[in-house]
């Protein structure tokens, strides 16, 4: 059984792109649905998504069951 993931991104070229790449390898669900949500975007888009969707679970009887946390990917601009 495979895990439903929603890809989520800003408005970024960069974060688009991505999206664009990750959506056509994996598939997306929707955010309601995941097990986990991947925000593709800077830092403040990732917190607005953590805190729109724990706040969302809270409401629904599966509170608890969903967390948030933060893995970033270094830029390696060079």
């Amino acid at each position: 059984m495979s895990m439903r993931i929603a890809f989520l991104a800003n408005s970024s070229a960069v974060a688009q792109t991505a999206l664009e790449t990750l959506v056509e390898r994996y598939g997306t669900v929707d955010p309601d649905k995941a097990e986990v949500i991947v925000a593709l975007g800077g830092d403040g888009f990732m917190l607005d998504t953590c805190l729109l969707y724990t706040s969302a679970a809270a409401d629904e009887e599966d509170s608890g069951k969903r967390d948030c946390r933060c893995l970033r990917q270094k830029n390696n601009k060079q």
